[in-house]
């Protein structure tokens, strides 16, 4: 039976609070490498993944939301889940989102430089 959390720990992210809350509840946890090529493997025995992914680091904004897919699709719990990280730090899809769903927001404008695309 599947009954650990799987904790990609990176110095300064959220990951240290979960790892420090695991220890003092007894929740049994495993740290783990989202960056590795064998991270499949790696959750095998997982039931949950908690990846603070960070969004100015190139090589984990590039497999995150890939893997965090691919995560969901074994059965795991994966937080963020696909549902919350595409609009991770992204203020246009943060816009987006609060106009979509009738939220309060202060007026947003999107201006984009074409030639720079």
């Amino acid at each position: 039976m599947k009954n650990t959390v799987a904790i990609h720990h990176r110095q300064g992210s959220f990951s240290e609070r979960w790892l420090e809350y695991c220890r003092e509840h007894g929740v049994n946890y495993r740290t783990v490498n989202c960056l590795s090529s064998d991270i499949i493997a790696q959750l095998s025995s997982a039931n949950a993944l908690l990846w603070h992914w960070h969004h100015e680091l190139a090589s984990e904004h590039s497999v995150s939301r890939q893997l965090i897919h691919a995560v969901e699709m074994m059965g795991l719990v994966v937080f963020p889940n696909l549902e919350t990280c595409w609009h991770f730090d992204d203020k246009i899809a943060q816009k987006y989102l609060l106009e979509a769903i009738g939220a309060p927001l202060v007026p947003t404008h999107i201006f984009l430089n074409w030639e720079a695309l």
